[in-house]
């Protein structure tokens, strides 16, 4: 544990005091976790904060973090020049907009089930049935569902942020939510007394990645030179360890 908070020190003084050749903007969520969180303080963390440190060290560049509420507005600073690159968790599926540009899968991307632990009625996939699922527009989860449709003939909900659709899953204005598995098992682990999983782990798209536009294609192939080191130079390792296992490993 001391090393790896040592690595993480280290790497903040790094991106503090490096040079800096670049400024450049990175939107984010407001919530997302675990690739995005934020401690008492108010302090950002989570895999992606920390895999887009290790780059702007890396690449020498001053890094700032813009926080968005809703994904269609961070989608929209991106496009419009406001930010330069966009992460939270982003499933990388078609893009309609031939203006961006996703770079390589530093995740898998799988979607699960979660409910309500007082929820009786559902306790495993087949209990969806006729169900309604909330889930975040344009992350592609909701895009999955209803690009492959099951016999539980699911009602499809679609909200714009977290916090929207935590409301109304806890009022029960929706019955499940279909969102990233390793999200689902965060909450579960954070929140075990009101979360409840379906356990039913479903692989879709291809990965998670890091979202920019498609000018900006020459950073992209630095960033991915990047993120093809670190899968065998042990930084991935590392931030797993650090924001995953905890949870996952329960």
């Amino acid at each position: 544990m001391l090393r790896k908070l040592s690595y993480f020190i280290l790497i903040s003084i790094l991106y503090f005091v490096s040079p800096s050749y670049a400024a450049v903007k990175v939107g984010i969520l407001q919530f997302d976790p675990p690739f995005v969180t934020t401690d008492k303080r108010f302090v950002l963390s989570g895999f992606d904060i920390e895999l887009m440190k290790c780059i702007c060290s890396e690449l020498n560049w001053s890094c700032k973090f813009v926080i968005f509420k809703d994904y269609s507005k961070l989608i929209d600073a991106l496009l419009t020049n406001n930010v330069d690159y966009a992460m939270s968790g982003i499933v990388i599926t078609p893009l309609k907009n031939p203006n961006l540009l996703f770079s390589i899968p530093y995740l898998i991307s799988a979607g699960n089930f979660i409910t309500l632990k007082s929820n009786t009625e559902i306790t495993n996939l087949a209990s969806l049935q006729n169900k309604k699922v909330g889930v975040l527009a344009g992350r592609g989860y909701g895009e999955y569902l209803k690009q492959n449709p099951s016999a539980l003939n699911l009602q499809v909900v679609d909200y714009y942020n977290y916090m929207d659709l935590l409301n109304d899953f806890y009022t029960k204005k929706v019955d499940a939510i279909f969102l990233n598995n390793y999200t689902a098992m965060y909450l579960l682990h954070q929140y075990p007394d009101f979360v409840k999983l379906i356990n039913t782990s479903i692989s879709f798209a291809n990965g998670i990645g890091i979202l920019s536009r498609a000018d900006n294609k020459e950073n992209i192939d630095r960033i991915n030179a990047l993120l093809t080191r670190f899968e065998t130079d042990g930084t991935f390792v590392t931030l797993y360890n650090y924001n995953f296992a905890f949870f996952v490993n329960q």
